[in-house]
């Protein structure tokens, strides 16, 4: 399990979190955003392509965001 974004901390981009500490093996992450799972897919929660996950909302100032993944 890795911290993706604490609390206080806010990306630019408030959509978009790029995972820099490994690479992602495909079809392997669970994402959670205040300890809720996230759906993958076109429509739904969230899109992955390599190591970076675009929202489909915007990340609020006091989310947390955890992801968990096999490193390739």
């Amino acid at each position: 399990r890795e911290l993706l974004k604490a609390q206080d901390a806010v990306p630019s981009n408030r959509r978009v979190i790029t995972v820099v500490t490994a690479t992602i093996r495909a079809n392997t992450e669970s994402v959670y955003v205040n300890g809720a799972i996230q759906a993958v897919g076109a429509g739904l929660d969230y899109a992955i392509s390599g190591n970076t996950i675009t929202f489909s909302y915007d990340i609020e100032d006091g989310d947390s965001i955890y992801i968990t993944y096999i490193k390739n």
